[in-house]
């Protein structure tokens, strides 16, 4: 599931990111590369390692904080129906699944 949502995150990201530049609070260029490490970690997703686990738990946190607090300040300056705001909240949504998942993995994995 973790691995789902964070390619999910990424594709909605590569998707708005050139219609909606203010999608996040950073360029491009770094969103690329936030956009790679979601798909490498993807990749790397395995309910046996522990490590990516934990890599997991670290990065959908990051990604929660950063798209939710973005949706947030965005929903008071955009507006509650523009669709960088909807789509921001969808990111922050996202990522919260993620953490969710994430950290009930690796939580099954600490109590083998």
């Amino acid at each position: 599931m973790v691995r789902s949502l964070f390619l999910a995150g990424g594709v909605v990201l590569l998707v708005f990111l050139p219609m909606l530049p203010g999608i996040a609070p950073f360029d491009a260029s770094i969103l690329i590369i936030i956009i790679l490490l979601f798909a490498i970690l993807a990749g790397f997703t395995s309910p046996r390692q522990k490590w990516v686990a934990a890599a997991n738990v670290l990065v959908a946190t990051l990604a929660l904080i950063i798209f939710g607090y973005n949706a947030v300040v965005g929903y008071s300056t955009d507006g509650p129906f523009t669709l960088t705001s909807i789509v921001r909240q969808a990111l922050a949504l996202i990522f919260f699944f993620a953490l969710y998942y994430s950290s009930k993995t690796l939580r099954r994995i600490r109590n083998r």
